[in-house]
């Protein structure tokens, strides 16, 4: 018979005992700090996202202003002389 030496009897560990179930896992620094950089990366994208979209808008209203320049030529002949 296994008793424990005060005299209760061991009883076996639970897997939540023994797996930290329902517990967050511990942050160390190292965590930490890749979450922080991998934040930063995040508004690294954004920002990049940000910029690419501001110049597909500006290459868009270039290619408006160019577009009706053209047809602005096409209307007035006096302008195709000129540019030619």
């Amino acid at each position: 018979m296994s008793s424990a030496p005060n005299g209760r009897k061991n009883r076996p560990r639970s897997a939540g005992n023994i797996f930290q179930i329902g517990k967050p896992p511990s942050r160390d620094p190292e965590r930490r700090e890749s979450t922080e950089s991998s934040r930063k990366a995040q508004r690294a994208v954004d920002d990049c996202r940000m910029i690419v979209q501001e110049f597909n808008t500006l290459v868009a209203l270039y290619r408006e202003l160019v577009i009706s320049i053209g047809e602005i030529s096409d209307t007035n002949p006096f302008g195709t002389k000129k540019i030619i």
